[in-house]
């Protein structure tokens, strides 16, 4: 009998570490299925973001940084800008007033608008040969101009400007497109108002400051 109990207890002991060995194959095994899951998470977050701030994948097209100086008038000499129109550079020390100008702003002006979170949009329309363009581009600009939420959270005061421009066409660039939206570094031309495009533009770039670090 005592021989029998003593079976018995060492099956009951075998039975216990077997079933205390599955629990902890189980466990391991649920760690490593939460690791993994983390770790993929992880991965694929990380390919999110990197699609996201890849230059090569945000809209437009990525122009070198040419700098943020400051000049004391639009006559005076600078490297000469790798864009037309310019998308940063040597610039005025002032502001460009923003909204809708009748006439061509020159370049030296629109930089600092840009270096201020700015996106400007222009069109180049020879003798006013595109009115229709024209129309359609200040209707798009007007609406934007009165929606709150572009507002710069600084000057209270949407960072867009829409003006004519001559000469942009010609450039190997454009391809003979109209429409040129600018912001620092970023370019983008069109032909027609593709008004999704252009807000993936304006939402991407508007009020992104770039000011160097003591510039004005």
């Amino acid at each position: 009998m005592a021989g029998k109990d003593l079976n018995k207890k060492e099956l009951r002991r075998q039975r216990r570490q077997r079933e205390k060995t599955q629990r902890e194959r189980a466990a391991l095994r649920k760690r490593a299925m939460i690791w993994g899951g983390g770790v993929f998470v992880t991965i694929l977050i990380g390919v999110v973001l990197f699609q996201q701030l890849n230059p090569a994948n945000q809209v437009g097209t990525v122009v070198l940084d040419q700098g943020n100086q400051h000049i004391g008038s639009v006559d005076e000499p600078h490297v000469p800008y790798n864009t037309t129109p310019p998308t940063s550079g040597p610039h005025m020390s002032g502001l460009w007033q923003w909204g809708i100008s009748e006439e061509p702003i020159a370049d030296e002006w629109q930089v600092h608008n840009l270096e201020d979170g700015g996106v400007i949009i222009q069109y180049d329309c020879p003798d006013d040969s595109c009115p229709d363009l024209k129309a359609e581009l200040t209707d798009f600009v007007t609406q934007l101009l009165a929606d709150s939420s572009l507002r710069n959270p600084n000057s209270g005061t949407v960072h867009l400007i829409l003006a004519p421009y001559s000469g942009f066409r010609n450039t190997p660039a454009s391809s003979g497109q109209r429409i040129a939206l600018t912001a620092w570094t970023r370019i983008l031309y069109l032909d027609t108002v593709d008004r999704q495009k252009m807000m993936e533009f304006i939402r991407a770039y508007l009020n992104d400051d770039h000011h160097a670090r003591g510039a004005g």
